[in-house]
């Protein structure tokens, strides 16, 4: 019921305005599609809580807009809108995967795999100098890491860092002296670097440690050449046919390139010789005539890369080997570290080749030296052992 004197809404039925106490008449209901206005000369003002209490009652679309709002915002908190990425949450697939990317591009510091691939990666880029201040503040923080040389090394040949290169090098030799691999390396910077003679030494430690290897004879047949002495590349490139007959080709054409030389020619082998071998698999014993006038007890032996020399031997013949270099070459005892150099001549039983590779070793027991294949491949190598003889013609 509508109240004429204070301007407000009673209860059905009312006779008395609750509000001032003014008798209410049965005509004074008045519907209202809007709360009505405060009236500033009412005896008591109309509070907001009323006005929005009579909106809510007499709108329904306030109503109901008003309590979807308040679900939506519970929804909302309780699933984390926004934090949550498969819960209403626009997100590209392209752009999550690109966020992904940048992540893996961006390992721990300390991550070994990591740091390897982000390397490799930056030398194929052509960005080096990245991999080489990657890889500092990786041994900086982390501590050294032996692969982490590998690549460090070839970032630093790519853009000319040669001391860091060689450093690299140097400290993968020092962690892994008896392995082919990083003198094989260290090989490779000197090259670069246009020492060819330290180059030349690591080449021959490599087919020292490993005599099958592939590159390293064609390597030291290049680098002989530029050195002016073409002749000492004979030796490895008879080896590796040796080693390698089914991809012997282009060694051997090198081989009839060099020894048309007239300087070379003399070290193809020379004559014809039958060794009688034992067929119990004993060791064979000849006497050997080292530079024409030195005769010792000497085991044939195609599992040796080179001729060996007792130390004993060596004395004897007054060659001065504590000239030449040290290298670490494999025998049947396992590694050992020797002198390494060339002898002018070995002849056994009517074969004869010049110019000879050597490695001098301290101990070799009561024998005085090693037939190796510095000395056997210079000829065709027939061997039949059922029948007992090892034949040697000249090529």
């Amino acid at each position: 019921m509508y109240c004429a004197q204070c301007k407000t809404e009673n209860e059905e039925g009312s006779n008395f305005c609750i509000h001032c106490g003014s008798p209410i008449a049965a005509q004074g209901k008045k519907p209202y599609r809007s709360a009505p206005a405060a009236n500033s000369q009412s005896s008591e003002p109309v509070s907001l809580l009323q006005n929005t209490l009579y909106l809510l009652k007499n709108n329904a679309f306030v109503f109901y807009g008003l309590l979807s709002f308040l679900i939506f915002i519970g929804i909302g908190y309780y699933f984390d809108f926004g934090k949550n990425p498969h819960i209403f949450t626009v997100k590209s697939k392209h752009a999550e995967t690109n966020k992904n990317n940048h992540q893996a591009k961006q390992p721990e510091l300390c991550d070994r795999i990591g740091v390897l691939k982000r390397c490799n990666d930056l030398i194929a880029e052509n960005n080096a100098r990245s991999c080489l201040n990657l890889s500092d503040r990786f041994f900086e923080k982390c501590g050294d890491y032996d692969q982490l040389h590998n690549y460090r090394n070839t970032a630093a040949r790519r853009i000319s860092e040669w001391k860091i290169a060689l450093e690299s090098a140097n400290k993968l030799i020092e962690l892994y002296p008896f392995s082919p691999n990083p003198h094989f390396i260290r090989a490779g910077t000197h090259k670069e670097m246009g020492d060819y003679r330290s180059a030349i030494t690591d080449y021959e430690q490599t087919l020292a440690l490993m005599p099958g290897e592939i590159q390293s004879p064609f390597e030291l047949v290049n680098l002989y050449e530029r050195s002016g002495q073409p002749c000492r590349g004979i030796s490895y490139l008879e080896q590796f046919s040796y080693y390698h007959p089914d991809v012997s080709n282009n060694a051997e054409n090198i081989l009839k390139s060099l020894y048309k030389n007239p300087a070379c020619s003399d070290m193809q082998g020379s004559g014809k010789a039958t060794i009688k071998i034992s067929k119990n698999g004993l060791t064979i014993q000849l006497n050997t005539t080292i530079n024409k006038k030195h005769n010792g007890n000497f085991i044939v032996d195609t599992g040796a890369s080179f001729v060996v020399l007792s130390k004993k031997f060596a004395n004897r013949m007054q060659l001065h080997y504590l000239d030449w270099p040290t290298i670490i070459s494999q025998t049947a005892k396992g590694t050992a570290e020797g002198r390494h150099g060339f002898i002018d001549a070995v002849a056994v039983q009517g074969v004869e080749a010049k110019h000879i590779e050597v490695v001098v070793l301290d101990d070799l027991g009561p024998i005085d030296g090693l037939l190796g294949l510095s000395f056997l491949s210079r000829f065709k190598i027939e061997m039949d052992a059922a029948q007992g003889y090892l034949k040697l013609t000249s090529k």
